[in-house]
C-alpha cells in the first residue's frame, strides 16, 4: 500500500515528471515494514496513457466539489 501526492502522479501521467516519491508499507511476518521510494508510470499498474489521464480528470473533478 503507497500513497502519492496527487499532483505528483498528475505530473507523472502528463510526462512532466519522469519519477515520483510514494511512501507506503507493506506487511511481512515479521509485521509492518513502512518504505518510501521513487517510482515511474511502469510501477502503476499497466493501463493505457488515456485511461490514466481519464482517472486524473475525474479526481480533479471530485476535488473541484469539495
Amino acid at each position: 500500500m503507497a500513497k502519492v501526492d496527487f499532483k505528483e502522479l498528475a505530473a507523472l501521467v502528463a510526462g512532466e515528471k519522469e519519477r515520483v516519491e510514494v511512501r507506503g508499507f507493506m506487511s511481512t511476518l515479521e509485521g509492518r515494514r513502512d518504505f518510501k521510494k521513487e517510482i515511474s508510470l511502469t510501477d502503476l499498474v499497466p493501463h493505457s496513457s488515456l485511461y490514466w489521464q481519464n482517472i486524473i480528470e475525474q479526481i480533479k473533478l471530485v476535488l473541484r466539489r469539495i
